[in-house]
């Protein structure tokens, strides 16, 4: 279920990796307490080096939550550009502007 701050929702079916092997893979540095995310969206094209690109974080207990993931899939169809594609943050536990769409990179 996708919950707007706007006070929308709607219920979707997401497939994806789960982020929890991932950033355990990656080797975190133990003073590390948040993921960011670094999104293709342009909000600034004056910008330089990339500030002006959208990002989004959450903390370590939502990256390590089960229901967290990379999704590729959205109701048994590849992630649509409209809903994020290549690959979008999907945090059950957070409303949905914290689910960052166009992920470029993650730190």
């Amino acid at each position: 279920r996708h919950d707007c701050v706007e006070g929308w929702s709607s219920i979707g079916k997401w497939r994806g990796a789960r982020l929890q092997p991932l950033i355990d893979r990656a080797g975190l540095k133990p003073e590390a307490r948040y993921i960011v995310f670094h999104c293709f969206d342009i909000l600034d094209p004056n910008a330089t080096d990339g500030a002006g690109r959208y990002y989004e974080s959450i903390d370590l207990i939502d990256a390590h939550h089960p229901q967290t993931i990379l999704a590729y899939d959205m109701n048994d169809a590849v992630l649509p550009v409209g809903h994020g594609a290549p690959l979008r943050l999907r945090v059950e536990r957070q409303l949905g502007y914290k689910h960052a769409k166009y992920i470029q990179r993650i730190e």
